[in-house]
């Protein structure tokens, strides 16, 4: 069994964003609040994120997003900037990792039905 996966409309992969040096910055700032924000605000982000794609079912927005959080975290480092690296990388890919294994555990109930 293949589970087909949609990609979400107006979804801005990591390979579609130009590296340039304010993107860089840009994106480490969006990345490190996870740092500033502890697991309960993570948390608190990670249910908005699954709000803004409401119109979605529930099965199909996990695989989504876990498949987009595992692509983010197969990179060889989260941030492009070697304080950002030192700094928030750990608790970062903890944060990813955390939220792809609930997103996967909720599908698994889903499939049964």
């Amino acid at each position: 069994y293949s589970a087909h996966v949609t990609t979400m409309p107006n979804t801005i992969l990591p390979q579609d964003i130009p590296l340039t040096y304010p993107t860089k910055l840009l994106t480490n700032a969006l990345l490190s609040t996870s740092h500033h924000w502890g697991l309960y605000r993570y948390q608190e982000y990670a249910q908005s994120v699954q709000l803004e794609y409401y119109h979605y079912p529930e099965a199909e927005f996990c695989r989504g997003r876990a498949k987009f959080l595992q692509e983010i975290a197969d990179r060889e480092h989260l941030y492009f900037t070697d304080v950002f690296r030192q700094c928030r990388e750990e608790l970062a890919r903890s944060n990813i990792s955390r939220e792809a294994v609930a997103l996967l555990s909720r599908v698994a109930p889903l499939a049964s039905y």
